[in-house]
């Protein structure tokens, strides 16, 4: 039941039904005051939360902090990458959540593409926190009618626990100094220019057989270790065509890559092991199982989460 209505919820909190990370705290139990609900866990991993059924929600947009960060505080018009968990005050009903290994949810924040609960209750605040969101119905799904499939009535509170990664300028890149020069002769060389996608020209020699790295712009945040989530820019090119495969700066947003063998490519996750946050890297991977072509990386590492 969990998972079961993830992809739907995700799509209708998206759109509202119409349209360097600093971590706070580990682990926090937030009791109930006021009627205020429990909350209780780690940042980053699913928390327990109970609702007091015997008590009236709060007719108004309550925001409370269980875990508090360190980071930037989030902006309007900055894409948010967070966890979450929904629950109906109602029924203490679990709806959904989105742990469990995958990468974090993102969508732009104040912009009109989440609910007024989200829109308004999040703005501010800083990355690395866990906040409690008690959304009455008119900041919810209530102008709508609710979501029937989901167990969500028109005229329901919900409940979230979101874990906010950060936010990030859709144009955020790497922020450090040149890294050393490399022979370009034997490797791709890439072209800076800040906010906008790098490019990449394949050399006409024949690709390495072993994986290849260097840094090209070296940066001052935490390093990146496997298990660990990464806020990134990226562009992927194939070297025997030069064909970008892939962008983030194309789809005009940061993307998230869980470094966990099934979530993303083990060819990113040895080469993004131990780079610190702010670099931007040049990645060579040959073919590999259900690969037939050299990949041509370049990732700007964001955050390390």
């Amino acid at each position: 039941m969990a998972h079961s209505l993830t992809r739907r919820t995700l799509v209708l909190l998206a759109v509202g039904l119409s349209a360097a990370l600093g971590l706070g705290t580990a682990t926090a139990a937030a009791g109930p005051a006021h009627g205020r609900p429990f909350v209780a866990g780690a940042f980053g991993h699913e928390p327990v939360l109970e609702i007091p059924s015997a008590l009236t929600p709060s007719a108004t947009l309550d925001v409370r902090t269980a875990i508090p960060g360190r980071g930037p505080a989030a902006a309007k018009g900055e894409i948010l990458f967070a966890h979450y968990l929904l629950k109906v005050w109602r029924n203490n009903k679990l709806v959904e959540h989105s742990y469990g290994g995958t990468a974090p949810f993102d969508v732009p924040l104040g912009v009109g593409k989440l609910i007024k609960g989200w829109d308004q209750g999040l703005l501010g605040v800083r990355a690395g926190s866990r906040v409690v969101l008690t959304v009455p119905p008119d900041w919810g799904y209530g102008p709508r009618g609710g979501i029937p499939e989901a167990g969500i009535l028109k005229d329901d509170t919900l409940v979230f626990v979101v874990d906010v990664y950060g936010t990030y300028q859709s144009a955020a890149s790497a922020a450090g100094r040149p890294g050393r020069p490399y022979d370009t002769r034997r490797l791709p060389s890439v072209e800076r220019v800040d906010g906008r996608q790098p490019a990449i020209t394949v050399p006409s020699a024949q690709p390495p057989r072993w994986p290849e790295s260097r840094t090209l712009v070296e940066g001052r945040g935490p390093r990146v270790w496997p298990g660990q989530t990464a806020i990134v820019q990226h562009t992927t090119v194939v070297w025997r065509t030069g064909e970008v495969l892939d962008s983030s700066w194309r789809k005009g947003k940061p993307a998230a890559f869980t470094l966990r063998p099934g979530k993303t490519a083990e060819g990113l996750i040895a080469g993004l092991a131990g780079v610190r946050a702010g670099s931007r890297v040049l990645l060579v991977v040959p073919p590999a199982q259900g690969q037939t072509d050299t990949l041509v990386h370049v990732v700007d590492v964001l955050a390390a989460h």
